[in-house]
């Protein structure tokens, strides 16, 4: 559980929670500067990229992400673990989807999210260090019972080339209508750097809990009418 003043932030972190050559060390020493997220599209530039299958549906061990800095830091440099940067986790995310906010029953809604890298800044250790997270995989829940977990964040219906309410990698059929919910969390890594040093990775990943979004589902009557109902509104099918 992540304290963060007046609210708290339940984060799942798969990782080995200790520092090689000490005992199991909780993220002490941490200033955090405040509104300091950063937002970018932009790919780490790392020598050797992030596996892109680390969250593979498929697979049915948890995401893991381990080995993923082959160089030890240079002497002096503390190494980071995922519990030491607790404090600096990353905005969560909203489910998003078309049609917004509300979905026609039986028929796809296209769920959407944000997978913009969040790079966070403060004091660890008495030493300046940035943290960048990057998101590579999305797991949605909904209120019917059913998940959906993917590396995709969604795509939109017009940069697929695709007619509204079509099936797409990320789309959900809702079959009963009514409020329903859906909550997306993502799952992000991570990497490090202390000024005037390299970026790092940590070996673990990181899940961040959104909050649930209400979607309104309602069936589609299709009326053959004479025109616009504003202009024509006690034409047949208007009434």
């Amino acid at each position: 559980m992540l304290n963060n003043g007046d609210t708290q932030q339940t984060a799942e972190i798969i990782a080995e929670l200790t520092r090689p050559g000490t005992n199991t060390n909780p993220a002490d020493g941490f200033t955090p500067d405040t509104d300091t997220i950063t937002h970018t599209t932009e790919p780490p530039r790392r020598p050797t990229e992030p596996p892109a299958d680390i969250c593979n549906p498929e697979n049915p061990t948890p995401c893991r992400f381990t080995g993923a800095e082959p160089e030890p830091p240079p002497p002096g440099e503390p190494a980071l673990t995922l519990q030491d940067i607790a404090a600096f986790h990353p905005e969560p995310g909203q489910h998003r989807a078309e049609p917004d906010g509300w979905a026609i029953l039986n028929l796809p809604a296209n769920a959407l999210a944000d997978n913009d890298t969040q790079t966070r800044s403060g004091t660890l250790f008495d030493r300046p260090v940035h943290v960048r997270f990057h998101p590579v995989g999305y797991h949605r829940t909904y209120s019917d019972g059913t998940t959906h977990t993917t590396t995709d964040p969604g795509t939109t219906w017009e940069d697929l080339d695709q007619p509204e309410f079509t099936t797409t990698p990320t789309s959900h059929v809702y079959t009963t209508p009514g409020e329903h919910t859906a909550r997306l969390d993502i799952t992000y890594i991570a990497e490090y750097r202390y000024a005037g040093s390299t970026w790092r990775w940590i070996d673990g990943t990181l899940t961040i809990p959104g909050t649930p979004t209400r979607i309104l589902v309602g069936e589609l009557d299709t009326v053959l009418v004479t025109g616009p109902c504003t202009t024509h509104p006690h034409t047949p099918g208007c009434d």
